[in-house]
């Protein structure tokens, strides 16, 4: 079984190079998009059956493997010589505030093929459809490099599906998936304690459209900026009093016009027992992406 996307670099792609030096030459390879795919795949699971962890680290052993078992799947990147180009990590600054870094630039074209391992005799359909979904969703609402839930890195395939019936599509396979494999559908009855595309605890946003994707990062940057100041802040992730990543994602959707939305994915979780964000913050932030950001919410399938 092989599927391959022809995809499109959206925005630039803030991947590490050989040096991992702010100026090294950046390079896109395999095992960044499986560890975006495993991602979103935890995302799309956590949602079919929560909490059960050991559960979902079977189910993703499964498909992606791990330090003892072979992946079931193989991830290739086909492409010509993707250049590079220094852009600003914080669009909205000046100087060294700014923060350039090497990018891959944009508008450059490349292929992302799956394939089934050949040593895979059994759930070979569930494996692999887990997998496209997984990357379907990867290529919808997230992206890839540093800055990626910040819209950079965005990718554009030829797909003309809403994000509703992405959603839709992947939820689908993924219960078949579970079911399969002895694990029922069991939805969230409490706050999940990672990412979940559960009902109550996802929801997605989408702006108007631009015809040019820098003015709608600067937005976004110098919102989140104003946002980080407010004493809702939490909504957004930190660095006090521990590290968290923002459970708002950002993906930069092109169309095949050249039309520009951003594609906004608000996580409800619990996080860690002393990263607290409560429902005034969360309120706070959807407040900023309709108001400020003139963005709206899209009624997902759950």
């Amino acid at each position: 079984m092989e599927t391959i996307f022809n995809c499109k670099i959206v925005t630039p792609m803030f991947l590490g190079g050989a040096d991992n030096s702010l100026h090294a030459a950046p390079e896109l390879r395999p095992p960044s998009i499986r560890g975006a795919m495993r991602w979103w795949f935890r995302a799309m699971m956590g949602g079919i059956i929560c909490n059960n962890i050991e559960g979902l680290r079977k189910l993703e052993t499964l498909v992606f493997g791990d330090s003892e078992i072979s992946s079931s799947i193989s991830i290739k990147k086909k492409s010509e010589k993707l250049e590079p180009k220094e852009y600003a990590r914080r669009p909205n600054k000046t100087g060294t505030q700014a923060l350039t870094k090497n990018a891959i630039d944009n508008n450059q074209s490349l292929e992302i093929i799956i394939t089934l391992n050949p040593w895979v005799k059994e759930n070979k359909n569930e494996i692999f459809s887990a997998a496209v979904e997984s990357l379907k969703l990867l290529l919808t609402f997230g992206g890839l490099g540093n800055r990626s839930r910040r819209g950079f890195g965005s990718l554009y395939w030829n797909n003309d599906k809403s994000e509703k019936t992405i959603l839709e599509e992947a939820r689908k396979n993924f219960i078949d998936f579970c079911e399969k494999l002895g694990y029922p559908e069991s939805p969230c009855t409490n706050i999940p304690s990672f990412p979940c595309i559960a009902k109550g605890y996802f929801d997605v946003w989408i702006s108007e459209e631009s015809n040019n994707w820098e003015t709608h990062l600067i937005n976004l940057m110098n919102e989140m900026s104003s946002f980080k100041l407010s004493e809702n802040r939490n909504a957004i992730g930190d660095i006090i009093p521990s590290r968290q990543a923002s459970p708002l994602i950002v993906h930069t959707k092109k169309d095949s016009d050249n039309n520009f939305k951003l594609v906004f994915s608000h996580f409800r979780t619990k996080l860690s027992s002393n990263f607290h964000i409560d429902n005034n913050n969360r309120n706070a932030l959807e407040r900023v992406l309709e108001e400020n950001l003139n963005a709206k919410r899209i009624g997902v399938f759950i």
